[in-house]
């Protein structure tokens, strides 16, 4: 391991692309090896997940969470964009609050979304919003998520202040222009504050300013055990050489040995406390994810 290892929780602010908030990252670390677990939209603010060195290939671990958001819809009004940023293209009546907290209990649950326009998506090699902006139609498919809670905060009409639970793939600005809709208005969001991706929590999270590789970087044993349902075994000291060439892995690597192999992915710690790799059971074996030493 290198002190430019670890995991990042990173509080963006409103106003700043994730991109320009891993570039102050990138300096201070001196190193292009950063990389994001899922973007937040410029007008966007709250928890980003940064990962440098190795431990970018926890990537996968991490994008795949379930996420929570606070946010702010106003009704009545559309953008083209679906948040603040973008000019309007619609207007409509506001809805009545029985109707709106009617339909919010409809879009809880397994869903079927089609993404916004203006969205990273990869369409015909393109990305959609480019697409968007010339001008060009689009017919982006429906993508199935969940939304696992949908709870009103306040409705102060037009403003609808709401906290979101919900699966990966989401996007809240295709959940306000739904909502809108189906109240037979409109809406976009313009608000949005993400607060927690699996177990970490904004309020852990550091601005990017305030970033400093000595006590910000995140690499000990009982942080990175949240990524995984299985506890996290102790590599013995004289298998290091083993695992780190890769070697078929055996039981007896392994503190505590003479388990099963469970299914899913596990951590894997050397007696300091550095993350070794991870492996993947399946009831008879362990195989490796990848290896970090």
């Amino acid at each position: 391991m290198t002190p430019r290892d670890g995991l990042l929780l990173l509080a963006k602010p409103p106003g700043l692309t994730s991109f320009t908030a891993l570039n102050a990252v990138k300096k201070k670390l001196d190193t292009k090896k950063v990389g994001h677990t899922g973007t937040l939209d410029k007008f966007a603010e709250g928890l980003l997940i940064a990962l440098s060195g190795r431990y970018t290939r926890l990537a996968p671990f991490i994008s795949g969470m379930d996420k929570r958001y606070s946010c702010v819809f106003e009704f009545g009004t559309e953008t083209a964009s679906l948040d603040p940023e973008g000019g309007v293209v619609k207007t409509a009546p506001l809805p009545e609050e029985e109707s709106l907290r009617a339909q919010i209990r409809r879009f809880t649950g397994p869903l079927m979304q089609r993404p916004p326009d203006f969205s990273a998506i990869h369409v015909e090699g393109k990305r959609a919003y480019q697409m968007a902006l010339r001008g060009e139609e689009l017919k982006l498919q429906e993508r199935p998520i969940t939304i696992y809670s949908f709870e009103v905060e306040s409705w102060q009409p037009p403003f609808l202040s709401c906290s979101v639970h919900c699966s990966k793939g989401t996007y809240i600005r295709a959940l306000a222009r739904d909502l809108g809709r189906a109240v037979s208005s409109c809406a976009y969001v313009k608000v949005l504050r993400r607060t927690q991706v699996g177990p970490f929590h904004l309020a852990g999270a550091v601005a990017p300013g305030d970033f400093d590789p000595e006590s910000s970087l995140k690499r000990g044993r009982d942080f990175l055990e949240k990524l995984f349902s299985e506890q996290p075994l102790t590599l013995k000291d004289q298998c290091i050489g083993a695992v780190r060439a890769g070697k078929p892995l055996c039981d007896d690597f392994f503190e505590p040995s003479g388990e099963d192999f469970p299914a899913g992915d596990r951590a894997v710690f050397t007696k300091n406390g550095e993350l070794a790799a991870v492996i993947s059971g399946d009831g008879k074996r362990y195989t490796y994810r990848f290896v970090c030493l």
